[in-house]
Order: structure tokens, then C-alpha cells, then sequence
């Protein structure tokens, strides 16, 4: 159905609703560009997806995906099972697709969230995508698929502080009245409505959407953030927080850890010491018990080729407390 005379007019629920969604408006701002995206340049891909959370249910999440639906028809994967795709599963559901979205997701905790977040990056960045279907043949397709995001736990989905792909948004939490919900539910089936939510965002200037950038850290993220630390990872970025020396040795981490009563898996800790902005290095160190130490760095001007280098002498003096 085309879009009708007025659409511009027919169209202003549903931005009255991204506005509820999104309230933060320099966030509503991109995220609107981000949608119009989907339809003006398809053929591109962003590099940024979005994960919308919240405590509360029944705010109105689903309404918007099923506003994209609609006016995407053909096009969207909803409720895509999340963690099927992250451990390898079919992906038949995102062949064609230009939009994906996830209900309740929660894969962000546990110790394979590390494995997942690898799988995380690259459903969001490959190039081509391998369809791997249930049943039938394998394709390999052009990646050009978008991912929306819904959750009620702020561990939704795994990434770390180093990530620069996921926009969170952290949505309201109060619902609006129960009129507002039956007026827009009651609109889904209005072709004028759709098509003319479709002309907007066809028509929407996104001169000023950047398809590369970064996605931004606030305070929602940095929620995300701490609510997916494990007790392990908190006892390490506790251990880089009270050192006072450039150097020390992974051991030191090591006993620091298990003096909190923590079990500890080697890769584990390896990713728990990066995340929490320490650095491995190759270079061991025969200290006081005789033993050999692998030895990380703390701060300072030292690199992994520094401490490669260095004397011994000189790594010695830099694993001195300095407060």
C-alpha cells in the first residue's frame, strides 16, 4: 500500500513511541537515522546493533518491533533464540533478512561469555554469512542484517569495555496508561499507519549517520557492564586497583583470587586480567621462592617489548610498591 497524503501526520505515533522507548534524546536521534538506515541503504551494513533494557515489562518494546514487522514485511527475523545462534546453531532464520530482532535475552553471564562474545562480533560484522538451515543446503549470503535487542536484565548479551559495537539504551520504567497500548495495538493493522511510519522513515535525513562509529559508553552500558563481572573478575580488577607497581607477576593475581575463595580456570583468568587492564607478557622472572613468574603490566610506560627487553634488575625495581 502506498503511503497516503498525510502520512507525516499518520506517522507520529510511533515516533511519539520511540520517543517514550528512547527519552534521551541525542540517543533517539541516531537510533531513528539507524532505522531509516535499514531502509534507505540496505545493501550496508552498520557496525553497531542496539540493546534496549529495562526492569520493567509491558512498556512497549514488542509494539515497535511489530511496527518493523510490518513495515519491513518479508524482511525481519523476530525472536530470534539467541543462544542457539552464539553456541553455532542454524542460522536458516537470517537468510534475506534486514533486521533481527531478540526478546528476553540474558547470555551476557558465565564463563563462556568470552567464547560468545567472539560469535557475538562476528554475527554482527561478517562480511558473509554462511545459512546453515535446519533442513535443506547451505548458502553463503551477504551479511546485511541489523540486530534489536530486548531484555529485562541488564547481563543480556556479552561484550566487554573494550566493545564499540552495542548501543544500550535504557528504556522507562513505567508503562504508559493501558489506552495508550490499545490505540497504537489497534493501529497495527492500519495499512495507511504502516506505510506511512515506512514513508518516514524512507524519507528521513540520515546525511549525518555514520555507518563506522563507535557505538558510545553511558550509564546503561556501564550498568551492563558491572552487572556481567563474575566474582573473579571483580577480585582482579580489585587486585589492579590497590597495586602500586608497574609490574607484577600473574601469580600475585593468582593467590590474590583464591584467597577470596574463588576457583580459578587459567584461560579464565587470562581474560578476567585483560578485561580488568592489566597486560600478559611472554617475559618470566625467578623471584623469591625460586620459581619462575609470568609477569603482567600494571602501568607505567612499559609494553610487552619493554618488559621483553629489559633487565632483570630494572623488572625487578618496576614490581616494587611505589605508595
Amino acid at each position: 500500500m502506498d503511503a497516503p497524503a498525510d502520512w507525516e501526520q499518520r506517522a507520529r505515533p510511533f515516533l511519539e513511541h520511540v520517543a517514550f522507548l528512547v527519552p534521551v534524546e541525542n540517543e533517539r536521534k541516531r537510533f531513528l537515522q539507524w532505522l531509516a538506515h535499514i531502509f534507505q541503504r540496505p545493501e550496508v551494513l552498520p557496525h553497531t546493533m542496539y540493546l534496549m533494557t529495562t526492569k520493567t515489562t509491558g512498556i512497549g518494546r514488542n509494539l515497535l518491533a511489530s511496527i518493523l514487522v510490518r513495515a519491513l514485511r518479508g524482511h525481519v527475523a523476530v525472536g530470534v533464540s539467541l543462544p542457539e545462534l552464539l553456541d553455532g546453531g542454524y542460522t536458516g532464520r537470517l537468510s534475506k533478512k534486514l533486521l533481527a530482532t531478540v526478546d528476553e535475552a540474558r547470555e551476557g553471564s558465565g564463563e563462556r561469555r568470552y567464547q560468545r562474545a567472539e560469535h557475538l562480533k562476528k554475527l554482527l560484522t561478517e562480511d558473509f554469512r554462511q545459512i546453515n538451515p535446519k533442513y535443506g543446503f547451505q548458502s553463503i549470503e551477504k551479511n546485511c542484517c541489523r540486530w534489536l535487542l530486548f531484555s529485562n536484565h541488564d547481563d543480556a548479551i556479552p561484550f566487554d569495555n573494550s566493545d564499540r559495537r552495542v548501543i544500550v539504551i535504557a528504556n522507562p520504567t513505567q508503562p504508559r496508561e493501558a489506552a495508550y497500548y490499545e490505540r497504537l495495538y489497534g493501529m497495527l493493522e492500519d495499512g495507511a499507519f504502516i506505510a506511512s511510519v515506512r514513508r518516514w522513515l524512507e524519507t528521513h535525513d540520515i546525511s549525518g549517520f555514520r555507518v563506522g562509529e563507535h557505538a558510545p559508553m553511558n550509564a546503561a552500558k556501564q550498568g551492563a557492564l558491572d552487572a556481567m563481572l563474575s566474582e573473579t573478575e571483580r577480585a582482579v580488577i580489585e587486585f589492579k586497583e590497590d597495586c602500586n607497581s608497574e609490574l607484577t607477576s600473574r601469580t600475585s593475581v593468582r593467590n590474590h583470587v583464591e584467597g577470596r575463595g574463588e576457583q580459578i580456570k587459567e584461560n579464565y583468568l587470562t581474560h578476567a586480567i585483560r578485561r580488568a587492564g592489566m597486560v600478559p607478557t611472554s617475559r618470566r622472572l625467578k623471584l623469591g621462592d625460586g620459581r619462575l613468574h609470568r609477569l603482567l603490566i600494571v602501568g607505567g610506560a612499559w609494553t610487552v617489548e619493554t618488559v621483553r627487553t629489559a633487565s632483570e634488575e630494572a623488572l625487578i625495581e618496576a614490581m616494587k610498591d611505589r605508595k
